[in-house]
């Protein structure tokens, strides 16, 4: 007579379980994950809001201006900027609160500026620093405000941008 015994049970081979999220890399510990993070190496910031970036030319006695915040911003965002001069001469990078760059723009030269962002006498500036919770305005100026203005236009290489720092409703960590 033979016997046959049937083993009932489980065999299992021992490995490590398939994770079914995978953590993103991220640098700079602000939440954001390195691959969304317009700024992967600064932890005070995280998505760029806005840009404007070329070569602007600024004739004698004229600016260029952009819009850095309007009213009603958090003031936590932060303005980055980076102007180089093409060639000889110079111009400043102002910033004016509205109600002072309406009158700039009106033609008035005696006007305060908002000194914390404006550079004077610019070969090459940059700046990246909070903006507050101010409507600002920015001007890369050519004109006798803060220093003589040029006889020539000048070339100017610039990037704008404003930045926002991480914030819990657009961050992704997972995937």
């Amino acid at each position: 007579m033979s016997s046959v015994a049937a083993l009932s049970g489980c065999s299992s081979l021992t490995t490590d379980p398939t994770p079914t999220t995978t953590e993103r890399p991220d640098g700079d510990g602000d939440g954001v994950p390195d691959g969304v993070d317009d700024y992967p190496g600064n932890p005070d910031l995280a998505y760029r809001s806005s840009s404007s970036e070329g070569t602007l030319t600024v004739n004698p006695g004229d600016f260029s201006a952009y819009q850095l915040q309007g009213p009603g911003s958090d003031g936590e965002n932060h303005l980055r900027y980076e102007a180089s001069v093409v060639g000889d001469g110079t111009v400043d990078v102002v910033v004016f609160e509205r109600g002072d760059y309406d009158e700039y723009e009106d033609g008035a030269r005696d006007v305060p500026v908002v000194d914390r962002y404006t550079r004077t006498d610019v070969t090459e500036a940059s700046v990246l620093d909070a903006l507050g919770d101010r409507e600002l305005i920015l001007a890369v100026d050519n004109t006798e405000l803060l220093s003589p203005a040029t006889d020539q236009p000048v070339d100017v290489e610039f990037l704008l941008e404003i930045a926002e720092p991480a914030d819990d409703s657009r961050q992704t960590a997972t995937e």
